[in-house]
């Protein structure tokens, strides 16, 4: 009887123990990373500010300078992140000049092509991995899925870097400078 009273003591001494160290509690099992959460399909830095939809709508509206990671099958946006503002450099491109004033397509073989004026362009720029804003108020970029499908960005506000997940046939670029 006395064998089991110490047994029992060490025992709830051992638990205790564990639950003090953390190593028994639930919260423990999981990792905590707070730097990002998400909203819908899109990862985000916590540091934004963005709680909602409508947060990260606005975000991607905005001046900020910021990269944007698109998913080409579905249009959706996988991370958006805050990124310094000479992220952007001006570059020349197949015989254009890109500029502040120019919103630009990147090719998986570093082809630049660059967009002035607003409006709408149409065409076909195959393999392309990058939509970048610079100053342009509101621009996007729509593609077609591997079947066939038509998807575009977000419309996206100055300063901003739309990263394709993979490669896409890009068909329209869209740029409105006030």
């Amino acid at each position: 009887m006395r064998k089991n009273r110490i047994l029992g003591v060490f025992a709830l001494m051992a638990a205790a123990l564990l639950i003090m160290l953390g190593v028994a509690s639930p919260a423990s099992a999981l990792p905590v990373n707070s730097s990002y959460k998400y909203i819908g399909t899109a990862k985000v830095q916590s540091q934004l500010g963005i709680n909602n939809q409508r947060d990260l709508d606005n975000f991607l509206l905005s001046d900020t300078p910021k990269e944007i990671l698109i998913d080409t099958d579905t249009g959706n946006v996988l991370s958006v992140e805050k990124t310094a503002p000479d992220v952007q450099s001006f570059a020349l491109t197949q015989n254009n000049f890109c500029n502040a004033l120019m919103v630009r397509l990147i090719g998986s073989n570093k082809v630049e092509t660059g967009f002035s004026g607003n409006g709408v362009k149409i065409g076909q720029w195959h393999n392309q991995i990058r939509f970048e804003t610079y100053a342009i108020d509101k621009a996007y970029a729509g593609w077609t899925t591997g079947d066939g499908v038509m998807r575009t960005t977000p419309t996206l506000g100055p300063w901003s870097v739309a990263v394709f997940n993979k490669p896409a046939l890009v068909y329209t670029v869209s740029a409105q400078r006030y």
